[in-house]
């Protein structure tokens, strides 16, 4: 896949599963790890005890906006 520049919008993290998520001015990435503060940099997500080689999730302002219009994310 290849991927068109873009414009980071919002940093969001939990500390834990089922915790609210936490908008961040700014992170701090970790090779390997993710971003500092995270469920998944802190292993205490959901999914953290299987192996994975995603570290962060990107979601596209498009499909945000299809889920809040009730409609299905364009197709690329």
């Amino acid at each position: 896949m290849k991927w068109n520049s873009g414009t980071l919008l919002y940093i969001h993290v939990a500390p834990k599963a089922s915790a609210n998520m936490v908008e961040l001015d700014e992170a701090e990435l970790i090779e390997g790890k993710g971003i500092v503060s995270d469920r998944y940099y802190n292993e205490t997500g959901t999914y953290s005890p299987i192996p994975d080689i995603r570290e962060v999730t990107l979601i596209e302002k498009e499909v945000l906006d299809s889920l809040a219009a009730n409609q299905p994310p364009p197709s690329g």
